[in-house]
């Protein structure tokens, strides 16, 4: 992962002259070969020109880094040089052990559809001193039950760290074994 500015270089150094300064902007900037970070530098370092530098990675934790070198505007002038982007955008790391369905149904949330809010959210402590109800469970039409943690599993509770399953009317369809409902950290 690209580290931001600040773990890096000093604010004096973010207009680096060409020489030991660039080197310090290499090191804020590693998804750029060496090579283009000179020859970008280089166009730059005697003209009034800008270059533009951008590092975007796509996938499940998408990230860009934008550098905008710009040519001194007066004679002794320093490279100005502008560092944007999401480069120190984490990915959200479940945390706790993978709770999935049980049966093949439906899994709802709520307890009907009038109530104020789900049985369960992220965050909440489910204690073993009460049922651990995580929500509504239904394999077919007109049968539901409580589903809860199993207390031989979890005997002194849990911690909900995330929900995957959305608090929707219709519920989530899911498969037994398969469909993740949410994530658990044993207390």
């Amino acid at each position: 992962m690209v580290q931001g500015p600040e773990d890096r270089v000093s604010r004096e150094e973010f207009y680096p002259k060409v020489g030991d300064s660039a080197e310090k902007l290499r090191a804020v900037t590693p998804p750029f070969s060496k090579d283009l970070l000179d020859a970008a530098l280089n166009a730059v370092k005697d003209s009034q020109l800008s270059v533009t530098l951008v590092y975007r990675h796509t996938g499940n934790n998408p990230q860009e880094l934008v550098i905008e070198l710009r040519g001194p505007q007066q004679p002794g002038d320093q490279i100005g040089v502008e560092i944007s982007g999401n480069w120190a955008a984490k990915p959200e790391v479940l945390q706790g052990i993978p709770l999935s369905a049980g049966y093949d149904g439906t899994f709802y949330r709520r307890i009907n559809l009038q109530a104020d809010g789900p049985i369960a959210k992220d965050g909440d402590i489910l204690e073993p001193t009460k049922p651990m109800c995580i929500g509504i469970a239904s394999a077919r039409k007109g049968q539901y039950w409580p589903y809860e943690l199993n207390p031989a599993d979890f005997p002194n509770g849990a911690r909900i760290s995330k929900f995957l399953a959305p608090d929707i009317k219709e519920g989530l369809d899911v498969v037994a074994g398969k469909t993740i409902i949410c994530y658990v950290v044993p207390l």
